[in-house]
């Protein structure tokens, strides 16, 4: 996060506009469970369809982590279309 301060993105508000702040709840969710069995929780464990619905929302965020950086740095360098 503190990187994309550093380029004028504020996360939250950015997946807020796009309609998918249930994206930080599912990596958090994911977050929770690999600590769990990481740290050897008896009843943590998790399926194959889980990780499958786990990386679609990782891609889904680094996909508008990409679109926010990108607009950010297209006003920054006040350019006209985004940079890539």
């Amino acid at each position: 996060r503190k990187f994309l301060e550093l380029v004028g993105v504020d996360l939250e508000d950015f997946l807020e506009t796009h309609g998918a702040t249930g994206l930080f709840a599912q990596v958090n969710s994911l977050v929770g469970i690999r600590n769990a069995i990481a740290h050897g929780h008896p009843t943590a464990t998790t399926t194959f369809a889980d990780v499958d619905n786990y990386i679609v929302s990782v891609e889904q965020i680094a996909n508008l982590v990409d679109l926010a950086v990108a607009e950010s740095v297209q006003v920054i360098c006040d350019m006209t279309t985004l940079p890539w």
